[in-house]
């Protein structure tokens, strides 16, 4: 079985340390058929453009691509300094709501 609290540090860790600016996350512990599972929850961000590694991405739907130069150039420039984010928490769901 994998270890799940240390999945749920590597979710957080990148949320935090790969995106800029930081990403706030909830990580929530659910069982579905017998299974367990970490359900990630990221809310729309407020603070666009966000970078991933260095690269910007844009979601047109349910499709997500790398901005093109042009997608860039539309965007508010990104802040030299990131500010962190509180940790987030979000009302327990059932799973049949996940």
């Amino acid at each position: 079985m994998p270890d799940l609290a240390a999945w749920r540090q590597f979710v957080v860790n990148v949320s935090r340390h790969n995106c800029e600016p930081a990403v706030p996350v909830a990580v929530e512990h659910v069982a579905i058929d017998g299974r367990d599972v970490l359900a990630v929850h990221v809310p729309d961000g407020q603070d666009k453009p966000y970078r991933a590694n260095g690269r910007v991405y844009v979601r047109l739907g349910t499709d997500v691509h790398e901005a093109t130069r042009e997608e860039v150039a539309r965007q508010p420039p990104l802040r030299a300094a990131s500010r962190a984010h509180p940790p987030v928490t979000f009302p327990r769901r059932g799973v049949s709501s996940i």
